[in-house]
């Protein structure tokens, strides 16, 4: 029978925040994506940008895995699928939107979603609800 005592490790104080170590590492579906789509390299995203790389049927897999990564480059992917009359897909856009709001919040950021939510919600209203929903 194991004790019920509190150990050494129960009092023990972190030097680091645990919490926000955490969220650099991808969750479950993010890091499925990460090995679903393989390796993203630099070129593989200018060429996306560029258009001579299209990912229409992976292009979710595609934003999922650079937002498990971490990458860099996300919010710059993110902006160009949004405004892109290719993707412009209920299910596409919705799976960039719920990308950029896992973004830490900043001015930039809302400033982003209040301007897109203007200009999508007409003719996409779910898009528009998602966003309120989210700001």
């Amino acid at each position: 029978v194991l004790s019920m005592m509190p150990t050494d490790i129960d009092n023990y104080k972190f030097d680091i925040n645990t919490k926000e170590l955490a969220s650099y590492y991808p969750i479950v579906e993010e890091y499925a994506s990460i090995d679903a789509f393989g390796e993203i390299s630099e070129s593989i995203i200018d060429a996306f940008i560029s258009g001579e790389c299209v990912f229409d049927k992976d292009i979710c897999t595609f934003i999922e895995a650079l937002a498990g990564l971490r990458h860099e480059r996300l919010f710059e992917i993110l902006d160009f699928v949004l405004y892109q009359k290719r993707y412009e897909q209920n299910n596409i856009m919705m799976c960039a939107l719920k990308q950029m709001v896992k973004l830490p919040r900043t001015e930039q950021i809302e400033e982003y979603l209040i301007q897109y939510l203007t200009e999508k919600e007409d003719e996409f209203p779910s898009i528009g609800k998602f966003i309120l929903d989210n700001l």
